[in-house]
């Protein structure tokens, strides 16, 4: 019989960035688990650490600036994006050296907001070394984490943080229910920031029931004081807003409000998303995949003006030698400059190849 100190469990906490992935993946190495080292620390937006195992971090980073995908992404079709540059042998062959050594820990916690996006990719390496991973989704409500990354990530200006706050409502949108919709099938669960913050005995205790973590019942059923008390505090939920305080299209909240209402609703229990409820989320990713080409038609001129004035800024730091590898220079800030996000630093990447072979047959 399997001892169950020293068998392999893999835990993947996903969710939207200042979600408390954190929070509970800090709570979770307090209660036995490991977060691989080496660890990204503390940061000014995050002074009690991120518990994100550096070397997952660069692997996520890589593959989705390959892709050309955000981390919240806001395009229908940047799952697909991600599964082309996945394919192959290599990325699985990659994570799965990584996870095997990784284990020299029985319990690990990968957090990463990230994850998501490479479910099959993680799946298939867990497997690989013998473990069924499981998933565990942190919510708060999406106006919360809106306001809380533009105080911590926000533009300029009014105006921009106005542009912000719209992409990210609709980042979250997409990649909630992306994320909701590829760990369908797999062991998961849900849980809320605000209810983690206020009972995380028995937040935790019902997610260890849940997704079988073997979490120590009698430290979780015990009114002793323990570790995570002191990491855990309440004062922490800083940021507290409505849709009031969040610039966005109706048709955009109410798309993001029904996701909501919808996993909130039986994130506080052991059971997964009936039939019903996955249905209206299949109805209102549909709904929000329409909303979003209309957008993109509707705004093409717009678009094509963006892209040309960064062709032009990017052709000419590169006549002048101030760029000259991918990644370098000024160019990152022309992309950025466009407001268009991914597809401005694939403006950079297709400009600066086509600049490159024009100089190159200059020399010729």
């Amino acid at each position: 019989m399997t001892d169950p100190k020293t068998a392999r469990r893999l835990v993947i906490v996903t969710g939207a960035g200042r979600s408390g992935t954190s929070m509970v993946a800090g709570a979770l190495t307090r209660l036995g688990y490991t977060v691989p080292p080496p660890v990204m620390g503390a940061t000014e937006a995050n002074p009690r650490g991120h518990y994100e195992p550096l070397w997952v971090i660069n692997f996520h980073k890589r593959h989705l600036r390959r892709a050309s995908v955000n981390t919240m992404d806001s395009r229908p079709d940047a799952p697909s994006l991600v599964d082309k540059v996945c394919k192959g042998r290599r990325p699985q062959a990659t994570l799965t050296t990584w996870l095997e050594k990784a284990f020299e820990q029985p319990h690990l916690v990968i957090k990463d907001p990230r994850a998501f996006w490479f479910r099959d990719l993680w799946v298939g390496a867990a497997r690989s070394v013998g473990v069924e991973p499981t998933f565990l989704t942190m919510l708060r409500h999406p106006a919360e984490v809106v306001g809380s990354r533009t105080t911590y990530y926000g533009g300029k200006n009014a105006r921009q943080r106005a542009d912000r706050e719209i992409s990210l409502v609709a980042g979250w949108f997409n990649a909630t229910t992306v994320n909701e919709h590829t760990s369908r099938g797999h062991r998961r669960t849900f849980a809320l920031y605000d209810e983690l913050l206020t009972d995380w005995r028995g937040t935790l205790l019902r997610i260890s029931d849940t997704l079988d973590l073997g979490l120590d019942e009698r430290v979780l059923r015990s009114t002793e004081p323990h570790a995570v008390d002191d990491f855990i505090d309440p004062g922490l939920h800083r940021i507290r807003a409505d849709w009031t305080n969040v610039s966005a299209p109706q048709q955009l909240v109410d798309l993001a409000e029904g996701a909501w209402q919808i996993l909130t609703g039986h994130a506080s229990g052991s059971t997964d998303l009936d039939a019903a409820a996955l249905t209206e989320l299949d109805r209102l990713r549909a709904t929000y995949g329409t909303m979003y080409k209309d957008a993109v038609a509707l705004s093409h001129d717009e678009i094509q003006r963006r892209v040309r004035a960064a062709e032009r800024r990017i052709r000419k730091e590169i006549e002048a030698g101030e760029v000259s590898t991918p990644g370098q220079g000024r160019a990152t800030s022309a992309a950025e400059e466009t407001g268009l996000g991914s597809l401005g630093r694939g403006v950079v990447r297709a400009t600066r190849a086509e600049v490159a072979a024009w100089r190159r047959s200059r020399r010729r």
